[in-house]
């Protein structure tokens, strides 16, 4: 490794013997008190500067991650709102059984409100799935995580 003098020599052109001797003692001094040569202390600089900008790269990595994550979860939230209200409006008995019967007669015969309701379940259940993967938005979302996020939210 060179020392910062003969690296700095290639910018700045002839320096005088005082300053180079002055730039030169400064530096051993500094390597001295952390315990380096002056190569050391050069690489050492090298080295932080390529993890400094590794760490930054992935500050900005997680920070968009977080945004989509924060986004798919607000989406969620609101197809959620929107399911509990077509929920409300669906006729129930107390029996899951004939509900799921008189649910699934309903959806065949074309009853809008279950159909709506089933609509906003699934976009729902992509929402949800999405937050709970991690999803980017950029790869899309497994399908068997949002069939299982359907499942979960049919046994509730």
């Amino acid at each position: 490794m060179e020392s910062y003098y003969n690296r700095s020599y290639a910018y700045f052109g002839k320096w005088r013997k005082a300053e180079k001797d002055a730039i030169l003692n400064a530096e051993q001094t500094i390597a001295n008190n952390l315990g380096l040569t002056p190569s050391e202390m050069a690489l050492t600089v090298a080295t932080n500067k390529t993890q400094f900008v590794a760490i930054a790269k992935t500050i900005t990595q997680q920070s968009e991650l977080q945004a989509n994550v924060s986004q798919f979860e607000e989406t969620a939230k609101n197809n959620l709102a929107t399911a509990t209200i077509y929920s409300n409006q669906i006729d129930r008995n107390g029996s899951p059984l004939i509900n799921s019967w008189l649910q699934g007669a309903g959806k065949l015969a074309g009853d809008p409100k279950l159909q709506a309701f089933d609509v906003a379940i699934k976009t729902f259940a992509s929402e949800y799935a999405k937050v709970m993967s991690g999803s980017t938005g950029s790869g899309g979302t497994p399908i068997s995580t949002q069939a299982e996020a359907l499942d979960m939210i049919k046994l509730l």
